[in-house]
């Protein structure tokens, strides 16, 4: 949180700008001790409510946490084996899970340890995930941490974020999806129209559902003998 701009409040300060807070009669007042230079230092951190305090930047393509600069991150794995990228990857969550957390370095991350056990809660999920937005210059859920339950599982979904053929209606799809992502978080809750997007949302999802459970059972006729079949004809006609 000090990261954030965010400092520690003593019980006295606090009680003191709670009754300041009541006082003045706004609904939006927030008692809080804030850091300008640790937002300054930080400005692509910075949360949505404090960004009037500081200049925000141009958002840079990629951040890395191992000194690779503003480089891309398709450009550093360029050239690599997958092997290699796998790697580079893995690595590349351990770092900045280590930052978020607190942690001396990378190192103290296991590949395979849960996120869960590491200590991650909501707003640190959040933090490593901001963190991953800029190296990968999209957006990335905010369950992230919670989907994936390791670096090593985070680490393979990057790598079809990133590294996906965009030639391919899947790849075309998931960058559609990362655009529709970011134009979703920019909603406004009381637009009239939100209504209508939360189900037209529900039931593009609803006929993906029935194509997959369509899919099944094609599969599940494709492997079954003839005796299958027809116990599934007798079934479905109701008889014995």
């Amino acid at each position: 949180m000090a990261r954030g701009g965010m400092v520690p409040l003593s019980s006295e300060d606090g009680m003191a700008l709670f009754d300041a807070a009541r006082a003045t009669g706004a609904a939006t007042a927030v008692p809080a001790a804030i850091d300008l230079a640790a937002l300054r230092a930080h400005p692509e951190q910075v949360r949505p409510l404090l960004r009037g305090l500081v200049p925000t930047p141009a958002r840079r393509s990629a951040r890395s946490g191992d000194g690779s600069g503003t480089v891309p991150l398709t450009q550093r794995l360029a050239g690599l084996t997958e092997a290699e990228q796998d790697r580079a990857l893995v690595h590349l969550v351990r770092t900045h899970t280590a930052a978020v957390l607190g942690f001396a370095g990378p190192e103290a991350v296991g590949a395979d340890r849960a996120f869960k056990e590491l200590g991650f809660d909501s707003l640190t999920a959040v933090e490593l995930r901001n963190r991953l937005d800029a190296e990968v210059d999209s957006r990335l859920p905010a369950t992230l941490v919670f989907d994936h339950p390791n670096p090593a599982a985070l680490a393979a979904h990057l790598r079809t974020t990133v590294l996906a053929d965009p030639g391919t209606p899947a790849a075309a799809v998931l960058s559609e999806l990362n655009k529709l992502t970011i134009t979703i978080s920019k909603l406004d809750p009381n637009d009239e129209l939100v209504g209508d997007i939360r189900l037209r949302l529900r039931s593009l999802l609803s006929t993906w559902d029935d194509k997959e459970t369509e899919s099944a059972a094609v599969d599940d006729l494709s492997s079954a003998t003839l005796d299958d079949v027809f116990d599934i004809i007798d079934e479905e006609l109701g008889k014995s």
